[in-house]
């Protein structure tokens, strides 16, 4: 199992640190680290340095450093403190690329080559940056802000190139890029905003919104659908359970029938006709009316009061 290592978050007082070729993360932090240490050190970054010169029988020569006035003395902590900020901000593979530079400007240049490359090969970035961007498509199954990562990453990696991609342009990309489960909401935002002024957070939010909202519409639905088959097997197993009790009920109906049929049967073998009503008097002396069921006499419920 590989295990991935954990670092310590981004300091105020410690510069970010350049892993695994990840340049394109570090450069920006790099940069807001230099400027906050003062303004010596970013102008030292941007302008460069150049040490104190004095002229010796027409010939330039460093200045002794006891003749540096406080202006060449601030520039100097400048490029020092830009210096030191890159240095700590490397690794050890990395810093071998940059250990014998002395001024901040020339380091931070070779980073820059040796990362993004020479111009040529940053217009040949750049294509491929343009070329990814024309491409975008979010997918049917994509989260928006999974999408949303997603496009901010090529934007991110145009401008770190140099090339900044309009904000308007993106928020038409995006656009025009949703799944077709997005029409409604893209004609609503159409109408109701100028999409030259758009921002580009403000439609990202507004697709969230709309995103949970089908997504919430949805869940109800299933929702409903699992009650209706639940309800489905319990109506089933209710009939089911009807039937099985009809079935149990028409059986006993069926043997005391039979029991019936059996005693009259008995009875008529004393002379009395199977065949026409008749009258039955029982040791207690209660007359019982019967009625001819399947040519078979079947007493009724007694008659009380008859003699």
């Amino acid at each position: 199992m590989i295990m991935e290592t954990i670092r310590e978050g981004p300091s105020a007082s410690r510069p970010p640190v350049l892993y695994e070729k990840k340049y394109s993360y570090w450069k920006p932090h790099m940069i807001f680290f230099i400027k906050t240490l003062d303004g010596r050190a970013w102008r030292a970054l941007v302008a460069g340095y150049d040490p104190p010169m004095s002229t010796v029988d027409e010939v330039p020569v460093p200045k002794s450093e006891v003749e540096w006035n406080d202006v060449e003395e601030q520039a100097l902590v400048g490029n020092a403190r830009a210096l030191n900020a890159i240095f700590n901000g490397v690794d050890l593979n990395v810093f071998k690329l940059i250990n014998s530079c002395t001024i901040a400007k020339e380091a931070w240049r070779v980073l820059e080559v040796a990362y993004e490359g020479t111009s040529k090969v940053k217009i040949s970035r750049l294509q491929l940056i343009t070329s990814k961007f024309e491409a975008l498509k979010m997918s049917d199954d994509e989260f928006v802000s999974d999408y949303n990562e997603r496009v901010l990453e090529i934007a991110n990696e145009s401008l770190l190139l140099g090339e900044k991609i309009p904000e308007s342009k993106i928020v038409r990309k995006v656009l025009r890029s949703l799944p077709g489960k997005f029409d409604m909401k893209v004609t609503a935002i159409e109408e109701a905003h100028d999409i030259t002024k758009l921002k580009l957070d403000e439609l990202f939010g507004s697709l969230l919104t709309f995103e949970m909202t089908i997504s919430h519409r949805e869940n109800k639905k299933d929702k409903g659908v699992a009650f209706k088959s639940i309800y489905e097997d319990e109506s089933m197993g209710d009939q089911v359970d009807d039937e099985t009790h009809m079935n149990e009920s028409i059986a006993l109906l069926t043997k005391q029938l039979s029991k019936m049929v059996k005693k009259f049967k008995n009875l008529n073998t004393t002379g009395s006709s199977a065949q026409n009503p008749t009258n039955y008097r029982r040791k207690d002396g209660e007359n019982y009316t019967s009625m001819l069921i399947f040519n078979i006499e079947i007493p009724s419920q007694p008659i009380h009061g008859s003699k």
